[in-house]
């Protein structure tokens, strides 16, 4: 009785899940991106710390993120100048690992081994998407939450994948 009893349960935390998420305002999830909006190839613009703001043309490279899945399952790859450089898959096993905030815009996701990593401003300027990406933080706090990364969508490949 205790499994049928865990059944129900679960089929009704999903339910309500789903109609949490079918009445959000469906405009500011779009803009937002989370219908699957950061889902590709992303390009870096920028990183600004406490202290500095670093671009590809001040450091000499350039850096990549891909945010995608395979049979492992959804994972975000970092590349520096298209060498990829750490891959992290998202940890879905964890009860609670993905956390949206949408009167700020951000979510942030747990990925095994890295943290936790959040995006926000996820904004449309033309045909170009842009997001900020923070560091990961492992474990999250807001006030080691100071190193946010800039990049925009684009159609170049990644390697290796």
């Amino acid at each position: 009785m205790n499994q049928f009893t865990e059944l129900i349960r679960q089929i009704s935390c999903f339910t309500l899940l789903m109609l949490l998420f079918q009445t959000c305002n469906e405009d500011r999830t779009k803009e937002f991106g989370l219908a699957g909006g950061t889902k590709g190839r992303w390009e870096w613009v920028s990183t600004t710390t406490p202290t500095h703001t670093y671009t590809p043309q001040s450091v000499g490279y350039t850096k990549q993120l891909q945010l995608s899945s395979d049979l492992q399952g959804a994972y975000i790859a970092y590349y520096r100048n298209d060498t990829l450089q750490y891959r992290f898959e998202e940890s879905s096993k964890d009860t609670l690992h993905t956390f949206v905030d949408i009167t700020r815009n951000t979510v942030t996701i747990k990925y095994k081994g890295a943290g936790f990593i959040k995006y926000s401003s996820i904004n449309l300027q033309g045909a170009v998407f842009s997001m900020t990406v923070s560091e990961p933080l492992n474990p999250y706090s807001i006030l080691a939450d100071t190193i946010h990364s800039v990049y925009k969508s684009t159609n170049k490949d990644l390697y290796p994948y």
